[in-house]
């Protein structure tokens, strides 16, 4: 008799008394098998020392895994930091120098105009001219209002008149050019 033909038969509650015998003898002759090879080789008993080794194992894996995952979880939140600090300041940093209205020498040209035009409107300096404002970029603040692309420099600038100490500072986008403080020492 063909074991599967007679067990789809069982299934199927289409078999004959005998077939139905057979197939259960069968079934029962299985498990007595399975339950005496598993029986050996699964059942393993600890002592209360291996017990206690297999728990300090344990929690000496846990750990080891916890910090393994707490590493790389803080690793991947500054690698993506990183990347996003990068993409938006290489985005504004160069959306900056391309709306520069004015190169370096032609800021600090019109500075010194602008310069030497107020404190000729404003101050009585003997002996000014154009050629004795002496003009210095002091500093350069990225400005980031607004999409990024529209992104500028604010430069400031220290300049020089007999008598006069002017601080300036420029849009780099517009060439707007405002005076923050002039001290006279």
């Amino acid at each position: 008799m063909d074991f599967k033909i007679l067990y789809q038969k069982y299934l199927a509650n289409a078999c004959t008394p005998e077939e139905k015998a057979f197939v259960e003898a069968e079934i029962e002759r299985a498990k007595a098998v399975s339950e005496e090879l598993f029986k050996e080789h699964t059942r393993i008993e600890l002592t209360p020392a291996e017990d206690q080794d297999v728990l300090r194992a344990r929690k000496k894996w846990n750990t080891a895994t916890f910090v393994k995952t707490a590493v790389i979880s803080v690793l991947s939140c500054v690698v993506v930091g990183c990347v996003t600090i990068a993409a938006v300041y290489g985005i504004s940093i160069s959306s900056a120098n391309r709306n520069m209205k004015y190169d370096n020498q032609q800021a600090e040209q019109a500075v010194k105009e602008y310069i030497y035009q107020h404190a000729a409107a404003n101050y009585s300096i003997p002996n000014a001219s154009i050629d004795t404002v002496y003009v210095k970029e002091e500093d350069r603040d990225l400005e980031m209002k607004g999409p990024l692309r529209k992104s500028y420099y604010m430069i400031e600038y220290e300049a020089k008149l007999p008598g006069y100490e002017f601080e300036a500072e420029m849009n780099s986008r517009t060439g707007e050019i405002t005076i923050t403080d002039v001290d006279r020492y």
